[in-house]
């Protein structure tokens, strides 16, 4: 399957996170605490495909909360499908 992250495709397998995909392919996005969900340094935008993202955590919800509802934490969007992404 394939993920657009700012315009570019990357292949990638059902279940990585947005934070794996973009480590993977040498991708600057901050993520200060390494994917655990306590930093909330690595919001990213979802542009398409919001159904095919897993469900957001509670603990991505507390770093959300002041945001627009289509922000998502990178470390803890996992994918399930055909998704586009703009980082922050």
């Amino acid at each position: 399957m394939t993920i657009v992250i700012d315009g570019k495709s990357y292949d990638t397998i059902r279940g990585k996170t947005i934070l794996d995909v973009c480590l993977e392919n040498n991708l600057k996005l901050a993520h200060e605490c390494e994917g655990k969900c306590t930093c909330g340094t690595c919001i990213v935008d979802i542009l398409k495909g919001h159904e095919n993202l897993s469900m957001t955590t509670s603990c991505e919800k507390m770093h959300l909360v002041a945001l627009d509802a289509n922000c998502r934490l990178a470390c803890q969007t996992r994918i399930r499908g055909e998704v586009e992404v703009r980082l922050r």
